[in-house]
């Protein structure tokens, strides 16, 4: 009888404290997804910004950007393997392309490139630009 009282008496307390122990895990995990979310962010803008303009000066037919694996690399440790792997074959997809259609001797953005082999380079630069999301 008298550990009942006593239960009844704590319970207020353990409630609250177990209330504020949940509180702060629950703190501390959305904390830490805002931060992994942050790293990603500041990764992932620079190469979507230089994806996007690529793509806008291929489709008005200038060639002087170039997307390289440097590029791409730094993203590896902020997605998961399967992402990666996905992004790596939209990458061959685009070197590919590039190394078909246009020549290694170009310079100052002069190719001899038709209007059909920009779109198909500009399709592969928006392939890798669709699997990069900004969260």
């Amino acid at each position: 009888m008298f550990t009942m009282e006593l239960i009844n008496n704590m319970d207020p307390i353990l409630t609250g404290l177990l209330g504020t122990l949940i509180g702060g895990f629950i703190g501390n995990r959305l904390a830490l997804g805002r931060d992994k979310r942050t790293e990603y962010n500041s990764v992932a803008r620079p190469l979507k910004k230089k994806l996007l303009k690529h793509c806008d000066c291929l489709r008005s037919e200038r060639y002087h950007l170039i997307i390289s694996d440097s590029d791409i690399e730094p993203l590896r440790s902020h997605i998961s393997e399967i992402e990666y792997k996905k992004l790596e074959s939209a990458f061959e997809a685009y070197q590919f392309q590039r190394t078909e259609h246009f020549s290694a001797d170009v310079r100052y953005g002069d190719t001899k490139a038709n209007k059909e082999q920009y779109e198909l380079l500009a399709k592969a630069v928006l392939d890798m630009d669709s699997l990069i999301k900004i969260k």
